[in-house]
């Protein structure tokens, strides 16, 4: 997720970031903050996808693991290698990524 400063300061001035909840929620703060955004007069952007800069997935890759692990892809990192969109195990997509890793040299 990325924020804009004049969010922040938006939040900040309405005192937003000190809020502290009376209820317990489920909510993630991915969606607490784009709730915030929208209060507050923002709105939230595409970013995630193939075609965004940002790839999102919930629980797994958020592509196929050949196409993130492909030199000429565009993608860089992937933060959670939890389970593969095919099912992967972990074990698999972090040896996979090693050796194509070792293989693009320095």
């Amino acid at each position: 997720m990325a924020i804009t400063r004049a969010m922040v300061d938006s939040l900040q001035a309405a005192g937003a970031l000190t809020y502290v909840p009376r209820l317990r929620t489920i909510m993630s703060d991915d969606i607490t903050i784009t709730v915030a955004a929208y209060a507050h007069g923002f709105r939230a952007l595409e970013a995630g996808g193939p075609r965004g800069p940002y790839a999102f997935a919930n629980k797994h890759l958020p592509l196929p693991l050949d196409q993130l692990i492909d030199p000429a892809s565009p993608w860089l990192v992937a933060h959670s290698t939890r389970v593969g969109m095919d099912g992967e195990p972990e074990s698999e997509i972090r040896g996979r990524a090693r050796a194509e890793r070792a293989a693009w040299g320095d």
